[in-house]
């Protein structure tokens, strides 16, 4: 397996080719040991080249993942041919991972990631909707996107124990959150306050 890693600006897309089996793990696992910065937060995955995908090389890609939603960041991918897409389906994997359609939307998507903050950070909000709990996050320059994390209802238990089981990175401007829908009472929308830190 080789893998092309290429800086734009400060989003590093890594461009895996071949198969990203056990072998191709370790090879791609290397890559990632030199060129990850300990300051990144993001990174896309340009995947058009991958021809197979294996449980090691899933492993990979997801703690890298875990590595950049612990800095409150994430990986973007795209490009999956339509094997690799199928594990990622078979195993539950393309819920989690944010898999986009084309380059330009996984580079738009990371860059709003590592935007420069203007100094202003908002307050996490925090919902509770039919027994699950649900926390907004604002991130990215200006708040400009909002990442969700959820922890369905199972019979008492939080799930905050577990970590993140619903975690969706989505652009602010793309959405709104409130009441209002058939059913639920039509309360205001909650807006995010920034705050100067």
């Amino acid at each position: 397996m080789k893998c092309v890693p290429a800086r734009e600006g400060e989003v590093l897309v890594l461009s895996p080719c071949g198969r990203l089996d056990a072998q191709g793990a370790l090879e791609l696992d290397e890559v990632i040991r030199h060129h990850v910065l300990d300051t990144d937060r993001t990174h896309v995955f340009d995947m058009a080249g991958v021809t197979y995908l294996s449980s090691a090389g899933i492993r990979v890609v997801v703690a890298l993942e875990k590595r950049m939603t612990a800095k409150g960041g994430r990986i973007h991918i795209f490009g999956l041919q339509p094997y690799p897409y199928s594990v990622l389906g078979m195993t539950g994997f393309s819920t989690l991972l944010a898999i986009h359609p084309g380059r330009e939307e996984a580079l738009r998507a990371a860059k709003a990631t590592v935007a420069p903050d203007d100094g202003a950070t908002a307050t996490p909000l925090t919902m509770h909707i039919r027994g699950a709990e649900f926390v907004v996050t604002p991130t990215g320059h200006a708040a400009s996107t909002l990442r969700i994390t959820g922890f369905p209802s199972d019979e008492g238990r939080t799930g905050h124990e577990e970590g993140a089981a619903i975690p969706v990175t989505i652009s602010a401007s793309a959405c709104s959150i409130g009441r209002g829908a058939p059913g639920i009472s039509a309360d205001p929308v909650l807006r995010f306050q920034p705050t100067r830190s």
